[in-house]
């Protein structure tokens, strides 16, 4: 039963991964030096596509062996407590970017990783700093991206 939905699940992204491809292609993937519209979307379908068929492959693979019980130990001791906060962590952020900008609610996202991450709370701020202040020098300095800036100057 585990592998008939495993296989149709596979399916079903490999079917999404090729039609997003096809998309991609049509918008015009462009070159690494002069990306276009569709680049991102063609490298991370052509991944998508290929996680799916090593996926349809170990399920074909393992046809004949016994997984009853594999499935439901992947999920049993999972902490879904911290997996809900990260969720709603990550939905929150994407509320608040335009709106309080890059710097500030990108440093609220990485304490409340870096948090449920077990980490102490001086390693938590120190590794929140440092992840903002590089991600935001790559793209705003090295790679001339605009980012949000929100209600603040910077």
């Amino acid at each position: 039963m585990t592998d008939k939905k495993e296989f149709i699940g596979s399916v079903v992204w490999l079917l999404v991964a090729v039609s997003v491809m096809i998309t991609s292609v049509r918008l015009d993937i462009g070159e690494l030096s002069n990306p276009g519209p569709g680049f991102f979307l063609f490298w991370s379908s052509l991944l998508l596509g290929i996680l799916a068929l090593i996926m349809l492959a170990n399920i074909i693979l393992k046809k004949g062996e016994s997984e009853i019980s594999g499935g439901a130990r992947l999920w049993k001791n999972l902490n879904w407590g911290r997996n809900v906060v990260i969720v709603i962590a990550l939905f929150i952020y994407c509320l608040v970017l335009p709106i309080l900008g890059y710097i500030p609610s990108t440093l609220g996202l990485m304490m409340i990783l870096f948090y449920k991450g077990q980490m102490k709370p001086w390693a938590v701020i120190c590794a929140s700093l440092l992840a903002v202040l590089l991600t935001y020098c790559l793209f705003y300095y090295g790679l001339k991206t605009p980012l949000p800036r929100g209600i603040w100057f910077f």
